[in-house]
């Protein structure tokens, strides 16, 4: 094991939304990309006795789109585009987690959103710890088309890019139980 791996306690990591934040990318008119986010509502990941992540749950809340733009973000909760009043949230559930590196995984899933499921890969891009968490920087690339998000590709691009900064805290388990000890500044 390279000496930088990170060690990932068992058990259950809830999602600390204080230090999470979940960012998107997207192009309009063929030349402009618009930057918005989503508040994301509920996350957890499950890690195996052997230190392997296994399976994540994510909810974003749709009706929380911000892209800066008061009128655009209103366009996007219509039925037309994301229907946030019919389907208000965006749901991912992935595992188990494939190695791709030191600290990397690729996390194949499915995404049930707008009235659809589609396969999803989030790709954990690193990690930091702190004592109490640890940070989960990743990324995803979506069609909206796959989700039911019909616009002409001239207004709103057909590929999404999707950017996760988010913290979890340690499962509990871990402290009473003392199943890791901070060394090096690493768990």
């Amino acid at each position: 094991m390279d000496a930088n791996t990170i060690t990932l306690a068992a058990g259950r990591w809830h999602l600390l939304s204080s230090l999470t934040s979940v960012g998107f990318a997207v192009r309009n008119f063929g030349f402009r990309t618009v930057l918005g986010q989503f508040p994301l509502r509920e996350a957890w990941f499950e890690v195996e006795a052997d230190g392997r992540p296994a399976r994540v749950h994510a909810t974003l809340d749709v009706a929380g789109v911000d892209t800066g733009n008061e009128r655009r973000d209103l366009d996007l909760r219509q039925p037309r585009l994301l229907d946030a009043a019919a389907h208000p949230a965006l749901t991912f559930h992935g595992g188990p987690a494939h190695p791709i590196g030191a600290n990397r995984w690729d996390v194949p899933g499915r995404l049930h959103g707008h009235g659809t499921t589609t396969d999803l890969v989030i790709n954990v891009e690193s990690l930091r710890t702190a004592a109490d968490h640890i940070t989960v920087l990743a990324s995803a690339q979506l069609d909206r088309r796959a989700l039911g998000v019909r616009a002409p590709r001239l207004l709103i691009g057909h590929r999404v890019t999707v950017s996760i900064h988010a913290a979890f805290a340690v499962p509990v388990t871990s402290w009473l139980d003392g199943v890791r000890t901070l060394e090096h500044g690493r768990w």
